[in-house]
């Protein structure tokens, strides 16, 4: 094979040429250049399809003159090596103004909904996916328009995205006076709207549609809806309206194809509905004396319900076929063979229906249960005995998933993300988290259908991603991980992986520019390709299928980059229309005198300051400039974003190629990545990641030396690109040439310091800083001493003395410079703290005295407390405890159980503010313990005393347990009256009052047991009976189990 010689270019030496880096401009054409025989002019940067002529479209003028033709001529863009040269901005700022000899009326307002809607210069050029949009009505020639169009300008600023600032509004074509829309043209001025914005302007259309049905021009309406549905093929709400519009005149042979067209492909309830009440209008049941149209209707509703009857808003649905079951012929309870079977339809559809979760499941089996207990009771309950398990799931799941939808919008045409930080970009997202939190909601299987029921688990994910796919169409990844979960289906039969193919189809025709969607479809076709020793015809028709993938997305892309060209142009022509249509600016003597005798005559302002600076205003033109740069800058920011993501698709595509063509060669049927690499040249809009993966490939997989040549091609393309510097640099150390990478470094440093025009003060310094960081790691690691200080002396320079944080952020900066020097991947040496002493690594007590740590069972370290004296009881072991209000609650040492009350349940405090409540507290596990004293009732005598005392009983009641009051707070009225609480009583509560001695307090270890505990609601296992698990503790034999172990 011949050697690869993509550029024969000259060596580094050479006289390098200037551009203008990130617009891709060059000035002269390499006379080495292996693309010499390419014409850039001959490439279309269109959609690849003939234009129509301006005389054969409708509603335009057949007037048109060749002086715009001959400009268009004029106006090729300049190409150097197969590349697009760009007007950069400082040749824009000096152009002369635009000449306006015409009488044009400025814009009514620049920036406003008016101006948007009023067609400022003309009808804009069809930008969307290069389809035609045909005008319904003939506009007269007065208000027929050229082929240029226009875009209102828009002043609001625009956050950023990604770290760069979003494109702005207005950006436009090359302005071309044209007539402006009369006031009275309201469709020409919703088809302005509609051509410049077509999958946006959403109410442009229906008012169209709406101005067409007010006229009766019904022709004219369905030509506009068959064009909405070229841009929402599957939006039901369209479908809807569309067949509202055909139902007035109820033609079959219209009403019948959109149906057909529509019910396949989009499992939309209302849409399903409404072809079921056309079936039961076409086909009725009176008079049907043979029970064709019952058969046909009872086929459809049950075709529809195996479609949208999985829906949670279907409950309508199954009411209208329990109903239409109800209503056929044969009469429940009879024995004839006509009333048995109507028993086993509606047996059956019952059975189905209280299986969904819908809302109204529960009054479906209350019906259900009625109708079994009447046919056969013996038989009923045992029917009613094994669907009860599904009911309750199927009501459970209705509950979590009513939540989980609400708030979903269903009926809205599917309208395009909004950009992060943009005005609607907090309600997509909720809607995007709500249809992800169904789809997952649906995998966690709560119908339990997995095990039971594996294709109706599927079918039910399935039917959510069509759903999701319907309102999230715009959105790439919803498409993308509908396809994965089907490709992820263990043993998953053909349809699953055919349904999968379906969503990345329809998925790149609603997303064309889509790499996400364009990388995953040629992953799956690369995965089924055969590769290495395989024939060239196999090689061939496996290139041309991916080819078939990779191009659609990359015309979208080029087509993107052309509308916000034009958009960006078209903005500044409006912008220079308008100043020029202003009348002409007073001189600065005049003006300056004016403002002088004003300051005389005018009183000065008691408020204002008396040495307040004056701010000069800006001039006509710096007034121009300023709105020209707010134009630019950022649709710059968005081409640049643009061209990275065009590159990485070229990358991708190279990459693929030369996995399954090779090496292959430019020109040729087998091109493999070289041929790709040919192909992406010309097309322009590249990046430096281009060039670096194409040189890398050359040298790690083939070993080439054309590697070299491609880098100094790129070199001289991007001379100030920091991140190809880098690569370039770095594949230079990886081949051991360390000269010619700190030549290269060296250079690339010194051009970017110098492109004073190209790059503010501040970005130059980024850029540099990067590749010095770059050089730095390398010498710390690598070089000697010496180069390494005067690296970070260099990086030292690029710092501000006053930048942000001042000093201390400075002093910063430099410590991080100087750590780089020793940095190691996941570890950093210098800032690590050593153990010295074990009294540098003591716990944190929480409000505890301890001494040492002990391991609780899940791992975690707990400290051991020190024993802390328990306070001294009042008599009985009854304390006082001052409420809010100053009241003293009378309760036991935990709380108002005396005596066995459990330390880690203490009565719950109340904080919400209800009023008072009976409460009842669980036993405690202690209660099966034996304690001395009294029988029946002791532990829980003290306790009723509260209690009955709390509620105007008798004190000193024994027996079971009783109930305090929550939030009891006894009267201060009742404060002086109110007798001691009676002491610990015999256990039938009339026995002689004795004193009973304070329990004593627990061991520290159990006390620290007890406090590690959980709350008890927080525990859900199951519950032991503290008595039976105190019994087998006490039979258990400790000592024969001692000696058996001996």
């Amino acid at each position: 094979m011949a050697a690869y010689d993509p550029s024969g270019l000259p060596d580094m030496g050479e006289e390098q040429v200037q551009h203008t880096n990130g617009d891709y401009s060059y000035d002269q054409q390499d006379a080495g250049d292996e693309d010499d025989d390419y014409d850039p002019s001959s490439f279309n940067f269109g959609d690849g399809t003939n234009q129509q002529p301006a005389e054969d479209m409708p509603g335009a003028s057949k007037a048109t003159s060749a002086e715009p033709q001959a400009q268009e001529q004029a106006a090729k863009p300049k190409t150097v090596g197969g590349f697009i040269i760009e007007q950069s901005d400082d040749d824009e700022d000096e152009e002369e103004d635009i000449s306006m000899s015409g009488a044009l009326p400025p814009p009514s307002q620049l920036g406003g909904a008016e101006g948007v809607q009023s067609g400022l210069d003309a009808v804009a050029v069809h930008e969307a996916a290069g389809e035609d949009v045909h005008i319904a009505t003939a506009i007269s020639p007065a208000a027929a328009v050229g082929t240029q169009g226009t875009v209102s300008v828009s002043a609001t600023p625009k956050p950023s995205v990604n770290g760069t600032t979003a494109p702005s509004d207005s950006n436009a074509v090359p302005f071309t006076p044209t007539t402006q829309r009369l006031p009275h043209d309201k469709v020409g001025r919703l088809e302005d709207r509609i051509k410049e914005d077509p999958k946006a302007d959403v109410e442009a259309w229906w008012e169209l549609i709406q101005h067409y049905r007010d006229k009766d021009q019904r022709d004219n309406a369905r030509r506009v809806f068959d064009r909405m549905l070229e841009f929402w093929p599957t939006s039901p709400t369209i479908y809807l309206q569309y067949l509202a519009l055909e139902h007035e005149e109820f033609d079959r042979n219209k009403i019948d194809p959109l149906f057909g067209n529509s019910l396949l492909a989009i499992p939309s309830l209302p849409l399903w509905t409404e072809y079921l009440s056309y079936l039961r209008r076409v086909f009725p049941l009176i008079p049907d004396p043979q029970g064709v149209n019952r058969t046909t209707i009872t086929s459809a509703f049950e075709h529809v319900i195996g479609a949208v009857g999985n829906d949670p808003d279907s409950a309508n649905l199954w009411r209208d076929y329990i109903d239409f079951v109800k209503s056929g012929p044969g009469v429940l309870g009879g024995t004839g063979w006509q009333d048995l079977q109507k028993v086993d339809a509606l047996r059956k559809a019952y059975q189905q229906a209280v299986k969904v979760p819908t809302g109204g499941v529960m009054a479906l089996w209350k019906e259900y249960d009625g109708f079994e207990m009447l046919q056969n009771k013996a038989t009923g309950r045992k029917i009613l005995q094994e669907m009860s398990p599904h009911y309750m799931t199927a009501r459970t799941a209705e509950k979590q998933v009513q939540a989980i939808t609400e708030g979903l919008d269903r009926r809205l045409v599917p309208m395009l993300p909004p950009v992060e930080g943009y005005e609607g970009d907090d309600a997509f997202a909720a809607q995007v988290q709500r249809w992800r939190a169904w789809v997952e909601w649906e995998k966690s299987d709560p119908l339990v259908l997995r095990e039971e029921d594996i294709a109706l688990y599927r079918k039910r994910i399935t039917f959510v991603y069509k759903q999701a796919t319907v309102f999230l169409c715009f959105w790439p990844r919803i498409w993308y991980d509908a396809a994965q979960w089907c490709f992820e289906q263990v043993g998953a039969p053909e349809d699953m992986v055919a349904q999968g193919e379906a969503f990345l189809d329809d998925g790149l025709k609603a997303n064309p520019e889509s790499v996400l969607l364009t990388l995953k479809k040629t992953d799956r076709l690369e995965e089924g390709m055969q590769t290495g020793n395989v024939a060239d015809e196999v090689m061939v028709a496996n290139g041309e299928k991916l080819e078939a993938v990779f191009e659609p997305c990359h015309k979208a892309l080029y087509d993107l980059v052309k509308k916000t060209t034009e958009r960006r142009d078209k903005a500044i022509a409006e912008v220079k229309q308008y100043f020029a249509s202003l009348p002409p600016e007073e001189e600065p003597e005049q003006a300056a005198k004016g403002d002088d005798d004003d300051d005389n005559d005018s009183t000065a302002d008691v408020d204002s300051p008396v040495d307040a600076p004056r701010t000069k205003p800006l001039t006509r033109a710096e007034q121009l400039q300023a709105r020209v740069k707010a134009i630019q800058d950022p649709t710059k920011a968005h081409q640049k974003l643009l061209s990275k993501t065009i590159s990485a698709l070229w990358i991708a595509k190279m990459r693929c190629f030369r996995r399954v063509q090779g090496q292959g060669a430019p020109n040729k049927a087998k091109k493999g990545f070289r041929g790709v690499f040919a192909e992406a040249r010309p097309r322009g809009q590249l990046s430096a990641d281009v060039y670096v993966a194409s040189a890398l490939m050359e040298h790690h997989c083939y070993k080439d030396s054309s590697a070299l040549k491609i880098f100094e091609r790129g070199l001289r393309l991007f001379p100030t690109d920091e991140e190809f510097a880098v690569g370039y640099v770095g594949h230079l150390i990886s081949v051991n040439d360390l000269t010619n990478a700190r030549v290269v470094f060296e250079t690339t440093v010194t051009k970017i310091l110098s492109a004073t025009k190209q790059y503010e003060e501040m970005e130059r310094k980024g850029k540099v800083g990067v590749l010095l960081r770059y050089m730095h790691r390398f010498e710390s690691a690598y070089g000697d001493l010496a180069q390494v200080r005067k690296l970070e002396g260099r990086l030292r320079d690029l710092m501000p003395e006053g930048g942000p944080g001042g000093a201390a952020a400075r002093e910063g900066r430099e410590e991080a410079v100087f750590a780089e020097r020793f940095e190691m991947r996941g570890f950093d040496a210098l800032g690590v703290q050593l153990v010295l002493s074990g009294k540098q690594v003591r716990a944190k007590s929480l409000g505890m005295v301890g001494g040492g740590m002990i391991t609780m069972p899940d791992g975690g370290r707990v400290p051991v407390p020190m024993p802390v004296s328990m306070p001294m009881p009042m008599p009985g072991g009854v304390q006082e405890r001052e409420d809010a209000g100053g009241s003293a609650l009378r309760l036991g040492p935990n709380g108002p159980f005396l005596g066995v009350a459990s330390p880690k349940r203490p009565l719950d405090e109340d904080t919400d503010g209800e009023g008072p409540r009976k409460y009842m507290r669980g036993d405690s596990p202690l209660k099966g313990g034996r304690r001395g004293g009294g029988g029946q009732g002791q532990g829980h005598a003290a306790t009723n005393s509260i209690s009955n005392s709390a509620s105007g009983g008798n004190g000193g009641v024994g027996g079971g347990g009783g109930f305090a009051v929550k939030n009891f707070v006894p009267g201060h009225n009742n404060e002086a009256a109110a007798p001691p609480p009676p002491m610990m009583a015999s256990g039938n509560g009339n026995g002689p009052s004795a004193s009973m001695p304070a329990p004593p307090s627990l061991p520290n270890q159990v006390s620290l047991l007890l406090q590690v505990l959980p709350n008890a609601a927080s525990y859900h296992a199951n519950i032991f009976q503290a008595g039976r698990m105190v019994d087998l503790l006490r039979g258990v034999d400790v000592d024969g189990a001692r000696g058996r172990a001996r």
